[in-house]
């Protein structure tokens, strides 16, 4: 009995034991799972940032840097090149120009977002099920598929070579369309119904009701129509020819040598100061990205 009483301690201490070493093994494990989840976290940020930092590098090098044979991860600290760019004429006019064209392309795709969304949800159109059905399919159709037909169009309303070409194509988007009627059928229709029963009208309706309830929506809507049109390259290289009316797609032939050869210092320094409006509206407006799509998706 004695013997008994002594062995089944003994088995528990070695219960115990195993149970620790397990324990120690398994937390080891979550250790090293949240090391490898950390390190391919700083693995991706490096090769997510690097473009950037060698922008930056690059734009504060001189020519003779920048062509070597073996190139220097570290900058010059060279300013010369954003005081050059800075202070161009031609360079102001580019930036100008595309200036212009983001801020009337925001203001003409919201105009028409707005009132098309406010149509198809909540307005009795005729046929709107066969409207929305054509706008669903529209919205797989590639741009590059439609490029042939707005050019043609842009000549033929005398907008060849000007600024207006570069938005006036873009002031009906689909895709803006169905995902701010997604967010107005948020608001239920018996407000709607009661708004009209006291004597609102649908303009009234529509801008202190609607619009105040979709603003994340419709701020998502505005700076991805702005970050479009800032960094759209095809389109304006097909519909702009003169000097004065480019935009800052056209920084590769401002920097263009007489022998064909192209100031990449001087390019870099332009590029970096061109993405500081994208930067800035992406720190400041990220939240209104997310919430605003997520959103304008949660009811069709």
């Amino acid at each position: 009995m004695a013997s008994q009483a002594h062995s089944i301690p003994n088995s528990n201490n070695k219960w115990h034991q195993v149970w620790q070493s397990m324990s120690s093994a398994i937390k080891s494990k979550k250790v090293w799972k949240k090391i490898g989840f950390y390190v391919s976290i700083i693995l991706f940020a490096i090769v997510m940032f690097f473009p950037f930092y060698w922008m930056l590098i690059a734009s504060l090098k001189s020519a003779t840097e920048i062509t070597a044979t073996t190139p220097s991860f570290w900058p010059s600290f060279n300013f010369g090149n954003w005081w050059q760019i800075l202070t161009n004429s031609r360079f102001i006019r580019y930036l100008l120009n595309s200036l212009i064209v983001a801020v009337a392309n925001v203001a003409l795709t919201t105009v028409v977002a707005i009132l098309a969304a406010f149509a198809l949800s909540k307005l009795k159109i005729k046929g709107r099920a066969y409207i929305i059905a054509g706008m669903l399919v529209l919205i797989a159709v590639p741009f590059e598929v439609l490029v042939i037909t707005n050019f043609s169009t842009m000549v033929e309303l005398g907008f060849y070579d000007s600024l207006p070409a570069l938005f006036i194509p873009f002031a009906a988007s689909v895709y803006y369309t169905m995902i701010l009627r997604n967010s107005f059928l948020a608001s239920s229709d018996k407000i709607y119904h009661a708004a009209r029963i006291d004597g609102a009208s649908n303009f009234r309706y529509l801008t202190q009701i609607l619009i105040p309830q979709a603003k994340p929506t419709i701020i998502s809507i505005m700076l991805f129509a702005a970050l479009a049109s800032w960094n759209s390259i095809m389109w304006p290289t097909l519909i702009i020819r003169s000097d004065e009316n480019m935009t800052l797609t056209f920084l590769q032939n401002f920097f263009k040598l007489e022998d064909g050869l192209v100031q990449q210092e001087m390019i870099m320094a332009a590029s970096l100061i061109s993405i500081i409006p994208t930067v800035v509206l992406f720190v400041f407006f990220r939240k209104y990205m997310t919430r605003g799509v997520n959103m304008g998706g949660t009811k069709g």
